[in-house]
């Protein structure tokens, strides 16, 4: 089961996530500015920063990081930005 579950991990942003939403890099701006500074204040790995298009089914605002190691990734709803 554990392995289940890590094979899915690892697989869920590359293959399925992409299949739902449409992942886009978050613009350069004061924004992305501020997470990346966060990210490295705290010695996050963060590799990439996306934008998802939540609104095309909800007004709700999210946002989630997944990934390992050092494929590390954040997500924001655009309802949130």
């Amino acid at each position: 089961m554990l392995v289940l579950s890590l094979v899915m991990m690892t697989l869920y942003p590359i293959l399925i996530a992409p299949l739902f939403n449409k992942f886009t890099p978050l613009p350069d701006g004061e924004l992305r500015g501020k997470i990346e500074d966060l990210a490295s204040s705290l010695k996050f790995p963060l590799k990439n920063l996306f934008v998802v298009d939540g609104s095309t089914r909800s007004s709700h605002s999210n946002a989630y990081m997944y990934g390992f190691f050092k494929n590390k990734r954040i997500v924001l709803y655009d309802t949130l930005i």
